[in-house]
């Protein structure tokens, strides 16, 4: 009897393991199907990503390409997206090489983003330059933490892959011609918001010149928040002109910042020349007021910089909304965006450079405003920005009104 009662043990145990390494094969098998392994250096481009048809943004008109089209060439594959102010300003760069060797090169732009966000940014500009738009396989394929990144392909083989900064007319010429001299490969760095940004610093050669901590360019790393948990929070920027450094504290854009300097470059730094980018950090108790973090990372960058950033009230001339006497032609909905919103959007800047007359709502209007017209047009068409408002009993009048800006001066 006890030995019955053991070979059905042995027999449940057996068909339980049977059942259980069929799953996991099953597992296995469905997750090779849907993740392709990460290409490296040396890698051969598979057949699906060769084939695969992308949609495309292009000047030639085409809709769609596959990769097999440039097979004959070297190609470049540059990852980018819209909101990646370094990326856009490679761009001119990028457009030239193409211009100049598109006989034996060609530079492809991918990113995640839809056609309908990445198209209005490159027709902006009268650049030659097409760009894969939905591209997640490709990020499958190439995986990275921060953009500009940029693959190197000849032959069907990947040859590197680098920053945007290793694209030069000389690499190319050294790649074309099958040099054996190696480029700087591009090593994204694992970040944990919470450790010191010493440490990246030091494995990346960067200077450190300040504890809250203050340093130059890190290589590999980028962006920008404000993270808090039981035992404090901590703020920090990566990568960041000057100006950004106060703007992105602040929660201002260009329109409000007056930079009253004989020589501003080092602070603006719009080429994003990497000996003109720092990176910040500052922990702090959990949960403090946002106006005293502010005031401290001012402080900080006043101290550091040598530079006089404060608030003042200046009278400047300034357009002004108020409402008229006509009644508005337009009944109260819920589409739209409330007048705080859309004064702020008319007001933005993100250059320096740009002249923005600065707006002010004085109509007491509680109602929504939407318009057909996109907002950075209103901002520059005055009269299409009437038009507008008069259909919400709302009108536009120039007035000197006395409003805060940040003023950046040098000691």
């Amino acid at each position: 009897m006890k030995k019955f009662n053991l070979s059905i043990v042995h027999i449940i145990d057996l068909r339980i393991l049977l059942m259980l390494l069929g799953l996991l094969c099953i597992l296995k098998g469905h997750s090779q199907i849907t993740t392709p392994n990460a290409l490296n250096i040396g890698d051969r481009l598979p057949n699906d990503l060769t084939e695969k048809k992308f949609e495309v943004i292009s000047h030639t008109g085409k809709d769609y390409i596959k990769l097999d089209e440039y097979k004959d060439k070297l190609l470049i594959i540059d990852f980018w997206a819209t909101w990646c102010s370094t990326c856009l300003a490679t761009f001119p760069k990028l457009d030239s090489i193409q211009l100049k060797y598109g006989e034996n090169v060609a530079i492809l732009l991918a990113t995640q983003e839809n056609s309908l966000t990445a198209s209005p940014v490159i027709q902006r500009h009268d650049w030659r330059l097409t760009s894969i738009v939905n591209g997640e396989l490709l990020n499958k394929y190439f995986p990275h933490r921060f953009i500009p990144h940029c693959i190197w392909i000849k032959d069907g083989k990947i040859q590197a892959i680098t920053s945007s900064a290793e694209v030069t007319e000389e690499n190319i010429l050294r790649t074309i011609n099958h040099s054996s001299e190696i480029m700087k490969e591009k090593k994204d760095l694992p970040r944990d918001p919470f450790q010191p940004i010493n440490r990246y610093a030091t494995n990346q050669g960067a200077a450190i010149y300040f504890r809250s901590t203050l340093t130059g360019y890190i290589e590999g790393t980028g962006g920008s928040g404000y993270r808090t948990r039981e035992d404090g929070s901590v703020y920090y920027q990566f990568n960041r002109p000057i100006i950004d450094l106060y703007k992105t504290a602040l929660k201002i854009s260009s329109s409000q910042l007056l930079v009253e300097m004989d020589d501003a470059y080092f602070a603006v730094a719009s080429n994003y020349d990497p000996k003109n980018l720092y990176c910040y950090q500052l922990f702090l108790p959990p949960m403090v007021d946002e106006k005293k973090i502010q005031a401290i990372i001012v402080d900080d960058f006043n101290k550091q910089f040598d530079l006089h950033g404060r608030w003042e009230k200046r009278e400047i001339p300034c357009l002004v909304i108020t409402k008229q006497k006509k009644v508005s032609s337009r009944s109260d909905s819920a589409d739209g965006i409330s007048m705080e919103s859309f004064v702020k959007k008319l007001n933005y800047a993100n250059d320096i450079t740009d002249s923005v007359i600065p707006f002010i709502d004085e109509s007491g209007y509680s109602g929504r405003i939407m318009s057909s017209i996109s907002i950075s047009v209103l901002r520059k068409d005055r009269c299409k920005l009437e038009e507008v408002l008069e259909s919400y009993g709302l009108s536009l009048v120039e007035a000197v009104r006395r409003i805060d800006f940040f003023v950046l001066s040098q000691i």
